[in-house]
């Protein structure tokens, strides 16, 4: 964390508006992006990063490590890209049918390579495609995934080179991907 996450929240926790204001100026572009390739969805990630930046603002005051606020920040918009994993989930039961030419198009249009590195990130298990999320795209160690995951950093090591085992796979050449 830097100082002027410390700073920012202790203002915040005075009254003044300006701290958090800085606060989700400082993130909004890092957890919108996660929570966009972790939903895959434009419209699901504001959503949710009005949720997370609302959980922040109502439980920031009982953060015990205000040091560590960066990684308890991707910690809560992990969870709540969870919860909205399970409310889909819900929704999928009832319409499997309808949600398979759903993703049949959207991976047609994707004929790019940025498109089908997407479309095989988003193949991964649910904690290996996290971790690479956190890992790739946010930069986070090994040590701050296991936190922000509730995992061990073995474990969050393990998952980050079983995903890469199996991207690499999947853009093997006799796959017909690039290698």
């Amino acid at each position: 964390m830097s100082e002027s996450d410390e700073e920012d929240i202790a203002a915040f926790l005075r009254g003044e508006e300006r701290g958090f204001r800085r606060l989700l100026e400082r993130y909004q572009e890092p957890v919108l992006g996660l929570l966009q390739r972790m939903t895959r969805d434009r419209q699901a990630a504001e959503d949710l990063f009005q949720e997370v930046f609302l959980k922040v603002f109502r439980q920031v005051a009982g953060l015990r490590d205000r040091t560590r606020f960066r990684v308890w920040l991707f910690r809560v918009a992990v969870h709540q890209a969870r919860r909205f994993y399970q409310r889909r989930k819900e929704l999928a039961d009832v319409d499997v049918e309808g949600e398979a030419i759903a993703h049949t198009q959207d991976a047609v249009e994707q004929s790019d390579l940025l498109g089908r590195v997407r479309s095989a990130v988003d193949r991964l298990p649910e904690r290996q495609r996290e971790v690479v999320v956190l890992r790739a795209y946010h930069g986070l160690s090994y040590e701050e995934i296991a936190d922000a995951l509730d995992v061990t950093a073995e474990n969050a090591r393990a998952n980050f080179y079983q995903a890469m085992k199996k991207l690499k796979r999947d853009f093997s050449p006799e796959t017909g991907e690039l290698p």
